[in-house]
């Protein structure tokens, strides 16, 4: 599973660089989406910035899209395998 999100994630990557490229040079900023409704930082752990609806999403790139059982997922296994939760 874990293995499976890198792999979306850096094809997201990609793709979001190459979408980004065509646009006018402005500084974005690498986020994942879960449940195409949350928006946080790149990595467990990483920051909630909002909801998609509060958001100005054109500062964003999408490098990550999840589902919350799959986020959940992600914090499981990482608490298994660290003895603990990331900080948020």
């Amino acid at each position: 599973m874990v293995a499976q999100t890198r792999l979306k994630r850096d094809a997201a990557f990609v793709a979001a660089q190459y979408n980004a490229a065509k646009r006018p040079h402005r500084e974005l900023t690498q986020v994942w989406l879960i449940d195409d409704a949350f928006v946080m930082e790149p990595y467990l752990g990483g920051m909630l910035l909002g909801e998609v609806g509060s958001l100005d999403m054109e500062r964003f790139v999408v490098v990550c899209k999840m589902t919350q059982e799959e986020f959940d997922c992600l914090m499981e296994k990482y608490a298994e395998e660290n003895g603990d939760y990331p900080d948020m």
